[in-house]
């Protein structure tokens, strides 16, 4: 195996290179004593800045013509490499993906700000949301297949036991109508299990789950080329006890108006809310990586995949010295630039599509201490 390839997988401290928190079993250096500590965040939304998000929607928007997809993506391991054993850690994950068509969002940005509507405009309203929260425990290893000194083949395995605390599936359809400048109607329907209701207020009691998560690897290697393929969730599933369910109707009666005439609605809502034992398959997420060295430094392109959703990316590192290693990085789908810097045994990484204001963006940081 080339030097440089080596170092970064052997010493690398979980340096995942693209763009999800896809667990990578290769990543975990072995024949050492070891705590691997490693954490990353990734926000985005095509369709509004982050700061909008945390500030009922008052900030920048992005107008598009087809859909708007929003990843919240997050992941803390901290673990050790037991001989024998392999990779024993706990886990904390955090994600959701949330997809709507450009009329919902746009409606949405128009009466957050009081923007003037168009009379008799339409819009079309769907949006989804997938996403869960869990506690887990996660087991992996790597095993070589073939080797001539040249040519390398590896496989690696995960499974991760979890406790959900929190779930989501569902998605609100509809349409909405502008009646006049200030004022609109609309007609909803929600098909939605939960576990804390981001729809409309409704109290319930708490609910937790229990399930698994699996992980798939394969490492090939030849002379200076590189290809992986990752797979994190592919069997995942959260089996919920008592999740609330809500099939309803929501419709614009109730309005009210403030001092500058907008309306204001707390609509009529009628339909079933119950309560379902529930199996959450997770959404599967995937990466193609492939890495080339070049001298001192390598070159890395590939794609992650989640919920039909697909990311690509190309990166470029170099090796400072012995103790240093930095990468440079662009992400496609969100225009996500990216710096990653690995001193000897800390790794911190930063993304963003822009500096000011951003939509997108992803912060990483990993230890690898030795004992």
């Amino acid at each position: 195996m080339p030097a440089i390839i080596a170092g970064i997988f052997l010493g690398s401290v979980l340096l995942n290179g693209s763009v999800l928190s896809i667990y990578d079993p290769f990543f975990i250096p072995k024949n050492q004593k070891n705590l691997n500590l490693h954490s990353q965040i990734l926000l985005t939304n095509d369709a509004f800045s982050l700061k909008s998000l945390f500030n009922n929607f008052h900030g920048k928007y992005v107008s598009s013509q087809s859909n708007h997809t929003a990843i919240g993506d997050i992941r803390v391991d901290v673990g050790s490499y037991i001989k024998g054993w392999g990779y024993i850690g706990y886990s904390y994950r955090k994600e959701a993906v949330i997809k709507s068509t450009s009329d919902s969002m746009k409606l949405l940005y128009q009466v957050s700000n009081n923007l003037d509507l168009t009379t008799d405009d339409h819009y079309d309203i769907f949006i989804s949301l997938k996403g869960f929260e869990t506690h887990g425990i996660e087991f992996s290893n790597t095993y070589p297949l073939y080797s001539d000194g040249i040519f390398d083949i590896q496989i690696g395995y995960g499974i991760e036991l979890m406790i959900g605390t929190e779930g989501q599936n569902g998605y609100v359809t509809g349409y909405a109508s502008a009646v006049s400048k200030t004022e609109y109607d609309f007609n909803l329907n929600s098909y939605y299990y939960y576990t804390q209701n981001y729809l409309y207020d409704y109290d319930v009691e708490y609910t937790s789950a229990y399930g698994f998560n699996t992980q798939l690897a394969m490492l090939f290697i030849y002379d200076n080329f590189t290809l992986k393929i990752v797979g994190n969730d592919v069997l995942g599933k959260l089996y919920w006890k008592n999740m609330p369910y809500s099939e309803v109707n929501l419709i614009s009666e109730n309005k009210s108006y403030d001092k500058n005439g907008y309306v204001k609605y707390s609509p009529a809502i009628s339909g079933l809310e119950s309560e379902q034992n529930v199996i959450q398959r997770l959404m599967p997420k995937w990466r193609f990586d492939t890495l080339y060295e070049i001298d001192e430094g390598f070159v890395q392109m590939g794609f992650d995949y989640i919920d039909d959703i697909t990311l690509p990316y190309i990166s470029y590192g170099h090796k400072i010295n012995n103790s240093l290693m930095m990468k440079l990085s662009y992400e496609h789908y969100f225009g996500m630039f990216g710096l990653d810097l690995t001193y000897k045994h800390l790794k911190v990484g930063v993304s963003t599509n822009r500096f000011i204001d951003p939509s997108a963006a992803k912060v990483s940081v990993g230890y690898l201490y030795r004992y």
